[in-house]
């Protein structure tokens, strides 16, 4: 139900507190962080490169909204428990590629993963859900917009609204023989997830990701440290305003749904579908858009693959009140979307969604990090 704790900065907050023993820390940046670029490469946790090894655990963050783009792709072969004593070596693939374009309003992600037949020396095959594997890609834009109406700040009616339009291309193939691994980690699906924040809210995020989190407590103490930790997460909680998730075509979770319960679904087809979701901002506001793509297999299949391809384009762009004139802080983002992107749609899918707690109530409140 918690829409804004997966949002981009916040997942890379909750990956850096569980690595910090490890000595990764983030670099925080020089001024306020108002816009980004950002993408997220995890191809089976076995292709290390120089560049993921040197980043905040694969992810790639451009503070000057500058398109950011890469890719992994390896093969490895495993040898594991097969829970009855013996071992399994089975082949396995993954490719990953993603890229985030705030000047575009492009996102585009891709993951897949292969598994080959068991490989001669192997015992019995192993029941399902004795391991798993995955693979996943992301791709993230962010950017502050304001409003004015001439040389004055634009007032805002009551309940006007601010539309975000996305045009949605991509296509999803799971085998029908494959069911979710048994691990919660370990799902299948195709995501975007909107957060939007009142003016601050992505410099909040920035600075809760970019908490060192035992190094404070290794100066201060770790009650100090918890304390910096809460009021930190409290000031991003307190400028959370709207969220809104969608679940791009076939999934498979073991709870049934991606994303949270209040993700809508949406139909892939031959053409970009479109979605949209319209709120009443009431003032300047910032915002944070992901495209996530995560497959995941469990070992025990042999000769299968699954994919989630949407590399082909996720294009952004906004309607604001005609008597606007909306800026970005980037200086990049586009204003409309393109033309043949998204074709006139026969209605418009709205959802407003409320505002939900951050990072959790089950979450952050009742555990330290690690």
């Amino acid at each position: 139900m918690n829409l804004i704790a997966s949002s981009p900065l916040n997942r890379l907050a909750a990956t850096l507190l569980a690595g910090l023993s490890a000595g990764h820390c983030a670099v925080a940046a020089t001024a306020p962080v108002t816009h980004y670029s950002g993408r997220h490469l995890n191809s089976g946790e076995y292709v290390q490169t120089a560049e993921y090894a040197n980043s905040n655990y694969g992810y790639i963050v451009d503070y000057s909204g500058a398109a950011t783009e890469g890719s992994n792709s390896g093969a490895r072969t495993w040898a594991f428990g097969n829970g009855a004593g013996g071992y399994l070596h089975k082949l396995e693939t993954s490719s990953v590629y993603a890229r985030a374009d705030l000047a575009s309003g492009e996102l585009k992600a891709s993951a897949s993963l292969g598994l080959g037949i068991n490989q001669p020396g192997s015992d019995a095959a192993p029941a399902f859900g004795v391991r798993s594997t995955t693979a996943s890609a992301s791709a993230t834009i962010a950017d502050s917009l304001s409003f004015r109406n001439g040389s004055s700040g634009y007032l805002w009616a009551d309940g006007e609204q601010f539309t975000f339009r996305f045009g949605v291309d991509g296509t999803v193939d799971i085998p029908a023989a494959v069911a979710t691994p048994v691990s919660s980690s370990a799902m299948t699906w195709a995501t975007l997830r909107l957060n939007i924040w009142r003016p601050g809210g992505l410099e909040a995020n920035h600075q809760l990701s970019t908490f060192d989190y035992n190094a404070y407590a290794q100066q201060f103490g770790n009650d100090a440290a918890w304390t910096e930790y809460v009021r930190l997460s409290n000031q991003v909680n307190a400028l959370a305003l709207n969220s809104a998730g969608w679940c791009l075509g076939e999934s498979r979770t073991l709870a049934g749904f991606c994303g949270g319960v209040f993700f809508q679904q949406v139909t892939l087809g031959a053409t970009p579908a479109e979605v949209s979701y319209a709120f009443a901002p009431g003032g300047d506001f910032e915002w944070t858009l992901e495209l996530e793509t995560r497959v995941a297999m469990d070992l025990s299949y042999e000769n299968l693959s699954s994919s989630l391809d949407f590399s082909h384009t996720i294009h952004t762009g906004f309607i604001a009140p005609t008597n606007a004139t909306t800026y970005s802080a980037s200086g990049l983002f586009p204003d409309t979307l393109p033309a043949a992107a998204v074709p006139e749609p026969q209605s418009w899918a709205l959802m407003a969604c409320g505002l939900f707690g951050l990072l959790g109530a089950a979450g952050f409140k009742q555990r330290r990090p690690h």
